[in-house]
Formats: structure tokens, sequence, C-alpha cells
């Protein structure tokens, strides 16, 4: 009886060995997946603030290109309504859309213009700012033939834009009638300087002032180049015209290379005057 009580203590003292190795050997895989998993938790948790500071960065950008975009919306907003006022002064100004057909005497009044193959000038006189546009044009015709077509000023609306009639009241007058933004207007130029061959200047007769020479340089027998110089005073128009720079000098060239296609096509003037005109001081 003595020795089976030793032998189940024996036993007993065996299980509880083996549930103690076995439950310290839980714990320590418990322990060892719970600083696993504080690891794993503490390294999603940097990646989540790596990814919050991603997304505030992703929103700091679109805030900025956002206000950016607003920004470019205003001031193109402001664009098209100093254009819209330009265009309106355009409309209520009929020297403002005279500069097409200022070969001769059409003037245009307020625009500022860039350079064209010449120049773009810009003095102050009495306060009021003048304006200079300079344009050029190789035809391929004689000078005289060229110089000649050129004081056939009535036959103009052939090939200046807008023109309706150039009647030459005189020696050195012309009247001109031409249709300006939708309005027919009427106004006189006068000659003030005329040498066959070499040049003609004029300027405005009453109201705004305007002037300008156009001068023939022989390149050869058969080839002549036309320089068009038009100097004007702008008035009521604002001083940088921004999208509206560039309109007078493409209506010059346009006319001038109606012009060459003119004479050229013709291969003859339809008309001369020879005339010397010198302004008396």
């Amino acid at each position: 009886m003595a020795q089976r009580e030793s032998h189940l203590e024996k036993d007993i003292e065996e299980t509880r060995a083996i549930m103690t190795e076995k439950i310290d050997m839980i714990e320590g895989r418990v322990t060892e997946t719970m600083d696993d998993t504080k690891a794993t938790i503490d390294n999603v948790m940097e990646k989540v603030k790596g990814v919050q500071e991603t997304i505030d960065n992703a929103k700091s950008t679109v805030d900025n290109l956002l206000e950016t975009i607003k920004q470019t919306m205003e001031e193109t907003i402001e664009r098209v309504k100093y254009t819209t006022a330009i265009i309106e002064q355009v409309d209520q100004n009929p020297w403002i859309m005279f500069g097409s057909a200022v070969l001769t005497g059409y003037v245009l009044g307020g625009m500022n213009e860039g350079k064209v193959s010449g120049q773009y000038n810009a003095s102050t006189k009495k306060e009021n700012i003048m304006e200079t546009i300079e344009k050029s044009i190789e035809v391929n015709a004689p000078v005289r033939t060229v110089y000649n077509q050129w004081t056939q000023f009535e036959e103009f609306p052939r090939f200046m834009e807008g023109v309706e009639s150039v009647k030459q009241l005189d020696d050195t007058r012309l009247h001109w009638v031409a249709n300006v933004g939708g309005e027919r207007k009427e106004w006189d130029a006068r000659i003030t300087e005329q040498v066959p061959d070499h040049h003609i200047a004029w300027r405005s007769d009453g109201g705004e002032f305007t002037s300008g020479v156009v001068s023939f340089q022989p390149l050869g027998q058969d080839k002549t180049r036309v320089t068009v110089r038009l100097t004007y005073e702008p008035k009521g128009v604002i001083e940088k015209l921004g999208d509206m720079l560039g309109i007078v000098s493409r209506r010059v060239q346009g006319d001038l290379e109606r012009f060459k296609d003119f004479i050229e096509s013709k291969g003859h003037e339809t008309g001369a005057w020879r005339g010397n005109v010198r302004e008396r001081s």
C-alpha cells in the first residue's frame, strides 16, 4: 500500500512538471506572438502615417493647383473684359480702324503695334503718345510702274480692305469713304509732299492727328520695295492693348500684299500722275 502511494505521488510530480513545462512553452509562444503582432502593428501604423503624409502633401498640391487655376481664370476674365473695352472703343472711334487703308491717307489711330520687318516707335509730344508703324513689301515691277499705280488713289478700293471709295478733290486733297465697324465713315486727307518715283507723304485734314509716307526704292530694273510708315495719335484708347497688338500691322500688310498682286497681275499701271507737291511752310 505504501509503495503504491509512492508511485502515485511520483506520477503526480511528473505530470505537474510536464504541465509546468507546457505552460511555460505556451506563455513563451504567446509572448513571442504578441511581440510580433506589436511589431506588425507598429509597422502598419508607420505606413499609415506615411500614407497620411502623402495624402496631406497631395491635398496641399491640389489646393495650390486649384488656387493657380482660380488666379488664371480671374486673369483671363480681366483680359476678356479689357479686350471687350478695346473693341467697344474701336467701334465708337472710326480712327481706330483706319489703319487698314492708311497706306496713303486712311489712318488708324489708337492701337499700339509691334515691329514688322521694320520698326515700332513711340514718342511723347505735348503729353500725347505718337505711335508709328512701318511695313515693307517687294513688288516685281519697275519703280516707275509701281509709283504710277500708287498715284491712282481712286483705285485703292480694289485692294484696300473696307474702303468703299477714294475721290481726288484736287492735286493734294483726297476724300475717303469706308465701312468702319459696320458704319459708313467719311474723312479727308491731304498730300503734303510728292516726289515721282521716290515718295508720297500725307496727313489728316482736321480731326485727330495722323500722318504717313510711302516710299519707293528700286531694287533693280524690275523690282521695287514699297515701304509705308504711319504715325498717329491715339485718342481715348488704353495705352497697352494686350491681345490686340498686331491687328493694325496685319491689316496694313494685307493691303500691301493685295497691292502687289494687283500690279503684278496687270503687268502695267492703270494710270499715272507725275506732278510734284511741296507743302508751303
